[in-house]
């Protein structure tokens, strides 16, 4: 490839956003971009102080927190505490190859981060980032197939969404609305309705370094769309993961996030029975009162994560601690009825599983395309 490169930092002027405070929607005002946009949230903000601006060209990076290096464009308003604008400077980069590129450069972008308590971004090893520029009418070409491919696997992400929701239907009907509770249902602290010997706990504190036939154990970004992503776990020592024996997870057991993405949960596969946690995430074995299948899609309920969002603690760096987290009040019907949920609810769940199947192949497709790219294969 004999495309020119240059530095990050000759192209383009950083600034960084700030907190703004929120305002009701009217037609004077600005949209308030958070780094929940970034991650495809609905929901959205408004403010009515000036602040950092952004237009539809230009590239968003999230600065600070656990998202640190993750991108974004198209938006329109101005940009939150932990985010920083990527403006560029001159007209001869296109602004989405200049996204896809730095999409590309994310695992990278991270690895480099900077801070101990809550990460961000190393503006120095951002500037010095080179990207390599071909012509402009190449630039688009190539971000016109990574748009199509991208739109490919958010097809199968938004199909596997719409399944998700039908079990949540399907949880409604036959238990009520949580937080109504009209149906008068029993209500323990989910403390109560674990395995009394295997305590809700978090796992390693320090996993060491990725031990290729080690232990495997779960981070925060291994939990995703319910499901954790077996193919990029790492693995620990034995000798460290027995020193963290009483954190090990077992068939049956729900796995949650308890840091950054706080809330978000799993149920183990099989082939992860043994493996371990990090401290982001937490080990919930139910006990014989309370149906897995039942209790994990109670935890997905939007009851019980709105319970979790308000006791988590933090703004950048968000997270429950397990104390707090033993207290969230558990809806506990009939353990016959929790039984039938499960029956009905498995062809869902087949679905869900099977989606999870086309998501990993398109975004497997996708890495692929994204990696040749910039080596200039896509030409």
């Amino acid at each position: 490839m004999s495309w020119k490169q240059v530095r990050l930092g000759e192209i383009l002027n950083i600034s960084k956003g700030k907190k703004h405070k929120e305002a009701p929607f009217d037609n004077s005002n600005y949209r308030y971009i958070s780094i929940e946009d970034l991650n495809g949230g609905n929901e959205k903000k408004y403010t009515n102080e000036k602040g950092t601006i952004v237009k539809e060209n230009d590239v968003i990076i999230t600065w600070d927190g656990a998202n640190a290096g993750k991108v974004g464009v198209g938006f329109n308003g101005v940009i939150g505490s932990t985010l920083a604008r990527l403006h560029l400077v001159g007209n001869g980069i296109d602004p989405r190859f200049l996204f896809w590129y730095l999409d590309s450069k994310v695992t990278s972008i991270k690895s480099q981060r900077i801070g101990a308590t809550i990460p961000h971004i190393n503006g120095s090893v951002l500037k010095d980032l080179l990207i390599p520029i071909p012509p402009l009418s190449t630039q688009k070409h190539i971000a016109e197939i990574l748009d199509k491919a991208d739109a490919l696997r958010r097809k199968d992400q938004a199909l596997m969404k719409k399944y998700d929701e039908l079990a949540k239907a399907l949880f409604i009907d036959m238990f009520g609305d949580p937080v109504k509770n009209e149906r008068g249902w029993k209500i323990k602290r989910l403390s109560d309705v674990v395995n009394p010997d295997r305590i809700i706990t978090y796992g390693i504190v320090q996993a060491g370094e990725n031990i290729k036939d080690g232990v495997p154990y779960i981070r925060t970004g291994d939990i995703k769309n319910g499901k954790i992503l077996t193919t990029q776990l790492l693995r620990t020592s034995t000798t460290i993961a027995n020193s963290y024996k009483r954190s090990q997870v077992n068939i049956g057991d729900i796995v949650m996030s308890i840091r950054a993405t706080v809330g978000t949960v799993a149920l183990l596969p099989n082939e992860l029975d043994g493996a371990n946690l990090t401290q982001g995430t937490a080990r919930i074995s139910p006990g014989n009162s309370i149906n897995r299948q039942y209790l994990y899609w109670y935890l997905k309920s939007d009851a019980a994560q709105r319970w979790i969002s308000i006791n988590s603690k933090g703004a950048t760096f968000r997270e429950i601690t397990l104390t707090k987290l033993r207290e969230l009040p558990i809806l506990v019907p009939d353990i016959e009825l929790q039984h039938k949920f499960e029956k009905q609810s498995s062809y869902v769940e087949n679905q869900l599983l099977l989606s999870q199947t086309n998501i990993n192949i398109s975004e497997s497709l996708f890495q692929s395309l994204l990696q040749q790219a910039f080596k200039g294969e896509l030409t």
